[in-house]
């Protein structure tokens, strides 16, 4: 439902949350998050934010934000989220891609 309708990705989530988000239906979300199908940064940024304030940090889920953090064709909101997923649930050497700037225009 995420890849037809990513309008309802924060319905979606919000359901997830009230039933209880399993395993699967986390690794689901998760393989959809870094298909080719997903195509809209908003999106991606609802089910970052979700997972963050959630406190949920799989695996997959951290391993995304090392990618999109850095990846300057990101908008800087989602980019700001994998951060905060790093600084959270990384390493140390995630703590040095945050001292990178967020932004999209050169200092």
């Amino acid at each position: 439902m995420l890849s037809t309708h990513p309008e309802e990705t924060e319905h979606i989530l919000r359901y997830l949350e009230m039933q209880g988000l399993s395993t699967s239906e986390s690794d689901l979300i998760l393989a959809y998050s870094s298909s080719e199908d997903a195509i809209y940064d908003y999106q991606l940024y609802e089910i970052i934010a979700w997972f963050f304030r959630q406190k949920l940090f799989p695996e997959k889920l951290v391993n995304l934000c090392r990618l999109w953090a850095t990846d300057k064709n990101r908008d800087s909101w989602l980019r700001s989220y994998c951060l905060a997923v790093l600084g959270s649930a990384g390493d140390q050497s995630d703590l040095e891609i945050g001292l990178l700037p967020v932004s999209k225009t050169p200092s």
